[in-house]
């Protein structure tokens, strides 16, 4: 987090010496720099909240992180499975979340699962009465 802070800091420093010298180019230059790092912020912040697993309506479901999401009926899970993928480009793992159903192309996929609010998947899977399989660190050995 403090290496986040000082490339803002320079990057604040850098549009402050071009704003002085008059230097419009590069001004620009940084202010559109300044604009996409803001994105990328902005960006793993809504990945990180709004992201989610939801038991609404008798349905249970995902949101991804511009807060779209798909469900199934509750009735229709089987299980939840909990595994893990390394992502390209990644050296450790992340956990994904499987929402199983009986009919198994229906079957919801959820990448944030190890993100999830501790219990939270507890309390759904109690709530529908199905079985949570798998972990967080187990690799894939299970495709739906």
């Amino acid at each position: 987090m403090s290496g986040v802070v000082v490339g803002l800091i320079v990057l604040l420093g850098a549009a402050a010496r071009a704003a002085v010298n008059g230097d419009a180019r590069f001004l620009a230059s940084i202010l559109v720099g300044v604009a996409l790092f803001g994105l990328v912020v902005l960006y793993g912040y809504m990945r990180h909240s709004n992201a989610t697993v939801f038991l609404r309506s008798g349905h249970v479901g995902v949101t991804n992180w511009l807060g779209l999401g798909r469900s199934v009926p509750a009735g229709s899970v089987d299980h939840f499975h909990r595994t893990a993928e390394v992502w390209t480009g990644e050296k450790l793992p992340r956990g994904v979340l499987f929402i199983v159903t009986e009919d198994r192309r229906r079957t919801l996929r959820f990448a944030g699962g190890d993100r999830l609010e501790p219990g939270g998947l507890e309390r759904i899977a109690a709530r529908i009465g199905v079985p949570i399989k798998g972990s967080w660190t187990d690799l894939p050995t299970w495709r739906p």
